[in-house]
């Protein structure tokens, strides 16, 4: 299962609209999804503005963590699930509560979200290739 963001195309009066001069498609509802390896949307949230998600979640994952673990929700934590994000989800506060619910992450990093963990990886090329205990 992946979770990611798209724009849905929309022109007409609506305060939820938004400008994202990056995407393909610049101005509709922004739309964080849920897809199965298929590509079948399993579910998704709109972004309403910073009311989109509760204020405690956001201040303890950050926006995208807070947004995976909404959509997350839905998902039976009998057997054991395999998210991939990008790395506007991926962060180290998220990794606690999914692997509570049975969830494994695997996703890019931005170095400034991993809390110092970052520094103990050996950079070769543009990959990470070892882990040493400082």
């Amino acid at each position: 299962m992946s979770v990611n963001e798209q724009m849905m195309p929309f022109s007409g009066r609506c305060p939820m609209r938004q400008y994202l001069p990056s995407k393909p498609n610049p101005v509709g509802l922004k739309i964080f999804v849920l897809a199965a390896p298929d590509g079948l949307v399993l579910d998704f949230l709109i972004y309403t503005g910073a009311d989109t998600v509760p204020v405690e979640d956001k201040q303890l994952y950050g926006l995208g963590g807070t947004v995976v673990k909404h959509l997350v929700g839905t998902i039976p934590t009998a057997k054991v699930t395999h998210l991939f994000t990008d790395r506007y989800f991926t962060a180290l506060a998220i990794l606690d509560y999914l692997g509570s619910r049975n969830l494994y992450l695997t996703g890019t990093v931005m170095t400034n979200r991993t809390d110092g963990v970052a520094e103990s990886f050996h950079l070769y090329g543009e990959r990470f290739i070892s882990f040493s205990k400082s």
